[in-house]
């Protein structure tokens, strides 16, 4: 994808200076902390560098942020959790892997410098958000990358419980919360589904997954429900999802497959 009016800038999580030096350079008004490692079953594998990134990295842009008006959207998770049904922002917190942990201890960190130092840090609890763009190891875009390419893929299990939503509607929420006061918000959309019903909406769009479930490839300690409540932004921001489960499923199907609707 070609952005001619975006410059790219340099700057690295894990580094203090590449930081100070990015945002120096770029002196923006709002900034949106979306870098992470993201891959919840990765995380098991690499705990340390997993940690470095989304929480210490969290702390070192808190850190340059003080005394400063730069809006700041964190990019929480609904994995701080560790599962359970209609999670809002007064849920308890049980994390299950490392990237949990993490994104967790970041969470709390950004409400001690909200409260603390004034920082003007807003918080996302994001539940899973699917695209097009999704990487081909998350299982939803494994399922139609695969499907679409006739390629036989493996499953951990049908039965996961996940409320999905469109990466669009959640990136206008989090536009949408740096325009509101500093708070956190449960971004969901308070529908949950199965591995499985994902599966049988690519079914009926007349496409046939090839697929095989090997239960040791699932994770050390999973989470087997995520539903959430977003009754919050609902009534604060204003915000709705305009994508359903059906319409994210063809999305994503029909993009693989290269495939265009019809104006």
């Amino acid at each position: 994808m070609t952005l001619p009016d975006i410059e790219r800038v340099p700057l690295e999580m894990t580094e203090y200076e590449s930081i100070r030096r990015a945002v120096k350079s770029v002196r923006p008004d709002e900034i949106y902390n979306l870098a992470a490692q993201s891959h919840v079953g990765e995380s098991f594998g690499s705990p340390q560098y997993t940690t470095d990134v989304d929480y210490l990295g969290v702390l070192r842009l808190l850190e340059l942020l003080r005394d400063t008006k730069i809006r700041l959207y964190q990019a929480s998770t609904s994995e701080m959790f560790g599962g359970g049904r209609n999670l809002s922002e007064e849920s308890p917190f049980a994390p299950r892997s490392p990237y949990g942990v993490a994104k967790l201890a970041a969470h709390h960190l950004c409400t001690v410098y909200r409260k603390g130092y004034g920082v003007r840090v807003s918080c996302g609890i994001l539940f899973n958000h699917e695209s097009p763009l999704r990487g081909k190891e998350f299982v939803t875009r494994k399922i139609t990358w695969n499907t679409a390419n006739h390629k036989k893929f493996t499953l951990a299990n049908l039965d996961s419980i996940r409320d999905w939503g469109h990466a669009k509607d959640y990136v206008r929420a989090m536009q949408m919360m740096l325009q509101y006061e500093p708070d956190d918000f449960v971004i969901a959309t308070g529908k949950a589904h199965t591995i499985q019903d994902f599966i049988n909406e690519v079914k009926d769009l007349g496409f046939e997954p090839n697929f095989e479930v090997v239960e040791a490839t699932q994770r050390p300690w999973d989470v087997t429900e995520l539903h959430g409540d977003p009754s919050k932004a609902i009534e604060k921001l204003g915000w709705l999802p305009m994508y359903n489960f059906k319409a994210l499923v063809k999305d994503m199907m029909y993009a693989d497959a290269n495939i265009r609707e019809a104006a």
